[in-house]
């Protein structure tokens, strides 16, 4: 959804993947450049659907190099959702 949406700013975006990591939908591409300046920024969007809650996520870094896509796959990973726990005084 946030994909076909789209973004002004997603100016001439590169590599573009659209998959999955566990039960995760993504996307992601890169940016080579932002008004004329040099700035490899390579952005994933994120999907989590979480007992009925719907959690979009973006993380993006600029100066990209291929060997740091692992720092984007780890962050995925490590996202948990727990549900709020009932403090004493709640009935």
């Amino acid at each position: 959804m946030v994909w076909k949406a789209g973004n002004p700013s997603w100016v001439n975006p590169q590599n573009v993947v659209q998959a999955e990591i566990g039960n995760v939908s993504f996307f992601e591409f890169l940016i080579p450049s932002f008004q004329g300046m040099p700035i490899q920024q390579q952005n994933m969007y994120a999907e989590f659907v979480v007992n009925g809650f719907w959690v979009d996520l973006h993380i993006s870094k600029v100066l990209y190099k291929p060997d740091e896509h692992g720092l984007f796959d780890r962050i995925i990973k490590s996202i948990k959702f727990e549900p709020k726990s009932k403090s004493n005084n709640t009935p």
